[in-house]
């Protein structure tokens, strides 16, 4: 039977708690206007109506933080939204979204990308907090194309990278702000992505390709300066910074592709390596050359304890051994960072003729422009001649003159 009230203070305060569930009151005078009466002793107002065909419940407020004569004045505007076919609960999400900042953006955003990789989250939190701190706050709305411009003018002052890459961040915020945030209507919230006004004024900074890499007359000091390190080097673990340098020269992986190793990654019973946490997603395998194979034999024994290959402490690996590598510059004379190894690499696998499919698959590249790439499928074992070649070339550029080839580690390697 529907349980019928005059919604007063006096009344709200006196109505029956039920056992179980709930109980709902309409109010005599305010057609609509209701109080839901829980087992747990909450008493809600809220306003009962129709659009088009279809019941909505808005919840106005809670007794006695909210009384009855404020629930009387506040259903009457709900009620006059509803019969003008306004959904005030769509108006007020919608409300409460034209409000969203920047940073509540960020947020949503990395909440549903899970599976964005570590790195890219500390990329897009660096660019945030250094270069547009200011507008964290600022509800996106607020973020017009005006200000993107100047903001990147005011950036690319101090860095046209760091200028580029921070708009990049904010373009991919405002494109999921596009298609997240909308009004009562259901219509986005974001009509147009602010960032877009710098391709619109060719606003953004050239900017060119890095392509440094060791050069061949400089491999030989390189390798000399790594394998003895230590013999001269101040490091509490020359050993390790030493294998992972030669690791990545003589891979071709991403830096943090090889820091973040773990030995059930490595099967040293069929000479194979694997990189599952890629920069693509798709998994890596590489043959090893016999050199490499030496060199993880003998990083074994130094890791009997650790799950990783390049351990630091008891549980986590090698991050970024920027001492050690200024350390090498200085004793060999030759200025790299580690992302030049994986050029070396590459450099050395071309002069040598591996080209096209095989190199893109020792490299773990993927073009989503080339139709054939889906088609073309090398197996792993075709990559080992080509990866023992590299291995190979590396070392001739490393001997001495007396043409003697050694692994540090292992004077028996070879």
């Amino acid at each position: 039977m529907k349980q019928e009230l005059r919604l007063t203070n006096a009344n709200v305060k006196k109505v029956v708690i039920p056992a179980e569930g709930r109980i709902t009151y309409h109010d005599t005078k305010i057609p609509g206007l209701q109080l839901r009466v829980s087992a747990a002793g909450t008493k809600s107002f809220c306003v009962r109506g129709d659009i088009e065909g279809k019941t909505i419940r808005v919840t106005i407020g809670r007794f006695p933080k909210m009384s009855a004569d404020q629930a009387e004045r506040k259903a009457k505007e709900f009620i006059g939204e509803i019969g003008n076919r306004v959904n005030p609960n769509a108006r007020r999400k919608a409300d409460i979204q034209k409000k969203t900042t920047l940073k509540q953006c960020l947020d949503h955003y990395l909440e549903s990308r899970s599976n964005l990789k570590e790195s890219s989250v500390e990329q897009y939190e660096r660019y945030l907090n250094k270069y547009l701190s200011d507008w964290l706050d600022k509800p996106l709305l607020k973020i017009t194309r005006d200000k993107v411009e100047r903001r990147h003018k005011e950036i690319g002052k101090k860095s046209n990278t760091s200028a580029n890459a921070t708009m990049r961040v904010l373009r991919a915020l405002m494109e999921y702000a596009h298609g997240k945030y909308e009004d009562q209507n259901g219509d986005p919230i974001i009509l147009h992505n602010p960032v877009k006004r710098l391709t619109h004024v060719k606003a953004w900074y050239k900017e060119t390709r890095r392509s440094t890499y060791i050069k061949s007359t400089e491999i030989k000091p390189w390798y000399e300066a790594v394998t003895t390190m230590p013999d001269w080097s101040g490091s509490p673990t020359p050993e390790l910074i030493r294998d992972y340098l030669l690791l990545v020269l003589f891979t071709g992986l991403r830096r943090n592709e090889a820091s973040g190793l773990v030995w059930d990654q490595i099967d040293l019973k069929h000479n194979l390596l694997t990189v599952l946490d890629t920069k693509n997603g798709h998994p890596h395998v590489l043959p090893l050359s016999s050199y490499l194979v030496d060199l993880l034999k003998q990083r074994k024994k130094l890791t009997k304890k650790s799950k990783y290959v390049f351990p630091s402490g008891e549980s986590s690996h090698l991050i970024d051994p920027k001492k050690s590598v200024a350390n090498v510059r200085e004793k060999s004379g030759v200025h790299f960072t580690i992302h030049d190894l994986r050029r070396t690499f590459i450099t050395v696998a071309e002069s040598l003729g591996i080209r096209d499919y095989t190199l893109k698959r020792l490299l773990n590249h993927r073009s989503s422009g080339d139709v054939t790439d889906g088609y073309i499928m090398t197996d792993v074992e075709r990559l080992r001649e080509p990866m023992q070649q590299i291995s190979d070339r590396l070392l001739l550029l490393s001997i001495q003159k007396e043409n003697v080839v050694a692994l540090q580690i292992n004077a028996k390697s070879r």
